[in-house]
């Protein structure tokens, strides 16, 4: 991911219409456009520019599928030397350490920081930047300065009021603390008696994926796993992280039944232990630590950026929430007899917290991660450096959901091959009959999947109102009409979404209203950029088309799959002869492509079934 840009070259970066058309006006020749986010703003000023003769646009779908493979392996060695030289509780509880594009936008910043110099080392033309993203923009000042490239950065972003006030005061921080307090004095009567006897195993869940609610307590993870320890009358608790509306679940577990004892977090925090978390985040916020040593990717010393990011870190409330996670987790492991832990494993920040301190309340505990969805390209998270094992924290034992994720794991992802051994799909609810799936002559019926972020929810709706407008009626073939149906991700509301943007007033769709059972059952076609509902499609047998809304790494669950039915597109526009492809497969090819998919994942969804729960449960109680 070399090259070296000409000092003729003029960067300019830009989120506001106005303000692009007085820089541009006075730039000669022609110049090149690249929007790295839709907004309607963005949309306006890539109109506006791509309208001028002069003007061409980048795809930054393109872009990315050109560097990305070269840039996983550069950026998994970049954060993994970052690991070995900065060990520690500070540093690895940070949530873009992981290497998670979720996490944070550090990883997604470096990737278009290196595409950007990479495009100006071809030509010289001007390339204007359509984004809002101050910290980008900081960087390639720096590096600009650096190679001698012109950089115009008029970038004002939407939260700097906020940015301000988080930099002059600890004000997140402080209404984190009074915010646990709360929720700690709220939670505490949920705690479970201490009595002398067998030893507790503990279930890590999240909230709102699982919920409780009118119809009693909902499993996101483990649900075969929870009623088959609550049927052994085994003495195991399930350990809840509530994220959204805290105060409201926590009232209603107070007054609903669960199969198992449901104890948020922060009923484990006693005064003294959020004193303390106050204490050191208020440190970790007043200090400012400083990265003096390079940290050079694809030639780019991404410093100005690593800074930014960490300082963003320490001044948000992440890192009093990440130490509280560790203070509760130490606190249970030392008031009750605990012989296991079982936590869905991402190997994310909040993960690696909560092992910290379950090991440091009791070394003698059996830690068993699961990992429980389909792996993408962008799931750097997975990917270790050869010897980040030895200085991050990571589960005794690493459940997979299948063969193919234990090998990609273990031959590319460098985990420890002893610690991997191949568990069952405990999240994903599997059809175990061997139907054969009737093709249907027509995809009427268009199931959109929306999941990752509010950013991937934005482009993927403008993406397929593009395709869909006017009721979706196909080109060549009017009679045909689709009815598009949304179904959004339990973790972010699809009003989220609709607030950055306005659909058409010609696109006609409905909101999903029920189960993801109900909306495979309804759907002929699924539309998807990172979801593994694709993968709980095509062995139902119904088609998937993968769309690439230009994820800085390819987020396809199906990646490399070619002769099943997973179909992909870049354009709004092929969607409509994609579908009429699917429509013209014969049913032999049909069978064959289905047969191909349902081995495939089964082998990479093992069904969980009585024994490979059992088999779970008494890995994670047998002491290290």
């Amino acid at each position: 991911m070399r090259g070296s840009p000409s000092s003729a070259s003029t960067l300019i970066l830009c989120d506001r219409v106005r303000t692009m058309r007085r820089l541009t006006q006075v730039v000669p020749g022609p110049v090149r456009v690249l929007r790295l986010h839709y907004s309607e703003e963005t949309e306006a000023m890539r109109r506006e520019l791509c309208s001028r003769p002069d003007a061409r646009e980048l795809s930054r779908q393109a872009l990315c599928r050109e560097y990305e493979e070269e840039f996983r392996v550069a950026f998994v060695a970049l954060m993994a030397g970052l690991a070995e030289e900065h060990q520690g509780f500070d540093w690895t509880v940070m949530p873009f350490t992981s290497k998670n594009p979720l996490s944070s936008d550090f990883l997604q910043n470096v990737f278009y920081c290196i595409v950007i110099a990479r495009v100006l080392a071809r030509e010289t033309q001007t390339l204007v930047v359509l984004t809002g993203n101050c910290a980008l923009a900081a960087q390639l000042v720096a590096w600009g300065h650096e190679h001698g490239v012109r950089v115009v950065a008029a970038v004002a972003g939407t939260a700097a009021g906020r940015s301000r006030l988080k930099h002059a005061l600890p004000v997140a921080i402080v209404a984190a603390f009074f915010r646990t307090l709360l929720l700690a004095a709220l939670a505490r009567s949920l705690r479970p008696p201490m009595r002398d006897g067998e030893p507790w195993l503990v279930v890590v869940t999240t909230m709102p994926q699982s919920a409780v609610g009118p119809e009693g307590y909902r499993e996101a993870y483990f649900a075969p796993l929870v009623p088959a320890l609550a049927a052994s009358n085994s003495r195991a608790l399930i350990l809840a992280l509530i994220f959204a509306q805290p105060v409201k679940t926590i009232l209603r577990l107070r007054r609903t039944s669960t199969p198992l004892p449901v104890v948020p977090m922060e009923a484990w925090l006693t005064l003294a232990d959020l004193a303390g978390c106050l204490v050191r985040s208020l440190r970790q916020w007043a200090r400012m630590p400083r990265f003096d040593t390079p940290a050079v990717i694809g030639g780019v010393d991404v410093r100005p950026l690593l800074r930014s990011t960490v300082r963003e870190t320490c001044r948000s409330a992440g890192f009093f929430r990440h130490l509280s996670v560790s203070r509760a987790a130490r606190r249970l492991a030392r008031s009750r007899r605990v012989s296991g832990w079982i936590y869905p494993f991402e190997n994310r920040a909040m993960e690696r917290a909560l092992l910290l301190g379950v090991r440091d309340g009791d070394s003698r505990a059996t830690l068993v991660g699961c990992q429980n969805a389909a792996l993408t390209r962008s799931h750097l998270n997975f990917m270790l450096g050869p010897r980040e094992a030895t200085v991050v924290p990571l589960p005794d034992v690493l459940f997979t959901t299948g063969r193919p994720v234990r090998d990609l794991v273990v031959d590319e992802g460098n985990f420890p091959a002893d610690r991997v051994r191949i568990g069952c799909a405990l999240r994903q609810a599997r059809n175990s009959d061997a139907a054969i799936p009737v093709k249907p002559a027509q995809l009427r019926r268009v199931l959109v999947v929306l999941a990752s972020s509010v950013g991937e929810y934005v482009e993927m709706l403008m993406f397929v109102a593009d395709a869909f407008r006017a009721g979706g009626a196909v080109e060549g073939n009017s009679d045909v009409q689709r009815e598009v149906r949304v179904r959004p991700h339990p973790e972010f509301a699809l009003a989220s979404a609709l607030r950055v943007t306005s659909l058409p007033a010609d696109f006609a769709y409905h909101a999903s209203t029920g189960s993801l059972a109900d909306d495979l059952a309804w759907a002929d076609v699924v539309l998807y950029a990172s979801s593994t509902v694709s993968m709980e499609a095509v062995v139902r047998g119904i088609p998937v088309i993968h769309v690439d809304v230009g994820h800085a790494l390819n987020a396809d669950p199906l990646f490399g799959r070619t002769h099943g039915l997973r179909w992909a597109v870049q354009r709004p526009a092929d969607v409509a002869p994609c579908l009429r492809a699917i429509e013209a497969l014969s049913e032999p090819d049909y069978l064959q492509r289905f047969n191909t998919d349902r081995a495939y994942v089964d082998e990479y969804l093992v069904p969980a079934d009585a024994q490979r729960i059992q088999t779970l449960v008494e890995t994670a109680r047998c002491p290290t």
